[in-house]
């Protein structure tokens, strides 16, 4: 992440097609100058924002379009990062810093706020709540203690561009209850998707809803044509979402179209961090 900027750049100069994973870069202003050098150098890129390729989500997608919900009012989200809990491997340490740009807001929280900005829109407006309420964490190897200064507790609000109302909360570490429910309400229906692991883009989720006389949302089958295109053996795996990524980016080369996130697309996200910190640290909500 903290070299993110000098190897992209290197990449780019070079006339090289660039696949990088998510966040783009550490801020605002280094993710608008690798997109400015990309456009420049009239290379395909790729971001990593798989989550939005996972067939629950593809299918949401459809559902809402066809009228399951029927007007979305609302939709809120509840998440947890995995890590960024009590103990962490030397590894993960440099997770914990701010300044390297890899935090619940910027990785765990909007790698899940990209498939709703993919199901339901953008953001229109947002206000933030970023606590940093752990203060030390633990490293396992040796049992030392060090500093935590990113926000292990995101609490974001606003609209979309639709209208609809969101609610978003990403705690550090997991929950003895769930781990990520994601749920959306409209005039005549609901959709909800849940699952034990907290990080959507390698979460394997589950659809359900219920809509018109419905008491209960109910589990909802997935339609078997949403989970075509990759190899059997990476079917219900960590890598699926990002096998379907590179799947669609085939379909892209060779149809020559530009459907699948790159730098340009990036922007928005980062834009939204840069708006939920500017909220937070001024108690003032942010237009995006």
């Amino acid at each position: 992440m903290t070299q993110h900027f000098e190897l992209i750049s290197a990449a780019l100069e070079a006339g090289k097609m660039v696949y990088s994973e998510w966040p783009l870069a550490n801020g605002l202003a280094e993710a608008e100058r690798l997109a400015e050098l990309a456009l420049g150098a009239g290379v395909r890129t790729v971001v990593g924002l798989q989550g939005r390729y996972a067939p629950e989500v593809q299918y949401a997608r459809d559902l809402i379009r066809d009228g399951y919900v029927g007007e979305v009012l609302g939709t809120t989200l509840v998440g947890s990062g995995m890590v960024w809990g009590g103990v962490a491997n030397r590894s993960q340490a440099y997770w914990f810093d701010n300044t390297n740009g890899a935090s619940p807001l910027t990785s765990a929280t909007l790698h899940a706020l990209d498939p709703v900005h993919f199901v339901l829109g953008e953001f229109d407006k947002v206000a933030a709540n970023l606590v940093v309420a752990r203060k030390e964490t633990t490293i396992a190897e040796d049992g030392t203690r060090i500093p935590v200064t990113v926000a292990d507790q995101v609490a974001l609000i606003g609209t979309l561009t639709s209208g609809a109302a969101v609610s978003v909360f990403y705690r550090g570490g997991a929950s003895r209850g769930e781990n990520l429910r994601w749920e959306i309400n409209g005039s005549d229906g609901d959709l909800v998707l849940t699952s034990d692991w907290g990080n959507m883009q390698v979460a394997q989720l589950t659809l359900a809803g219920g809509r018109g006389a419905d008491a209960t949302a109910t589990t909802i089958e997935v339609p078997a044509s949403y989970s075509d295109g990759i190899p059997a053996d990476l079917a219900g795996t960590p890598a699926a979402s990002v096998a379907r990524l590179y799947a669609q980016l085939a379909r892209d080369l060779a149809d020559d179209a530009h459907t699948v996130p790159d730098f340009a697309h990036a922007l928005n996200p980062h834009r939204l961090i840069d708006a939920a910190e500017r909220s937070s640290a001024t108690g003032i909500a942010q237009s995006l």
